[in-house]
């Protein structure tokens, strides 16, 4: 089950170069747990895709681990992980060869509400 909730229609967010996403906001979700996934759109400006970088931070210090995943189609077992994130402050970056993003909770025992934003 995903956390989050789709936009009106069941449609998902579309990031485009420039925008900024926060698949976790302030919140506590129970590990383990996904989020919403985000499709990346068009990039205008041609020239291939714009990268995305993923940074997360904790109320207090985590005891965490974030998981981004990357998928070309929004199916559950077509996601892979692509890296994690482990520490206050973390970041992952990935050039923009997926079309699905979105990040799990692995796992938490301590660090309080999570943020994490997306800049593309």
């Amino acid at each position: 089950m995903n956390y989050g909730a789709l936009q009106p229609g069941g449609v998902l967010t579309a990031l485009y170069p420039g925008d900024d996403y926060y698949p976790f906001k302030a919140e506590s979700p129970t590990a383990p747990q996904a989020s919403v996934a985000f499709a990346m759109g068009y990039n205008p400006g041609g020239g291939g895709n714009a990268a995305v970088v993923f940074q997360a931070t904790w109320a207090a210090t985590p005891t965490a681990v974030l998981t981004i995943q990357g998928s070309n189609t929004d199916v559950d077992s077509d996601y892979i992980a692509l890296g994690t994130i482990t520490a206050q402050g973390g970041f992952y970056a990935d050039g923009g060869g997926f079309q699905f993003y979105r990040v799990v909770l692995t796992s938490q025992s301590a660090g309080g509400a999570i943020t994490v934003r997306v800049k593309r």
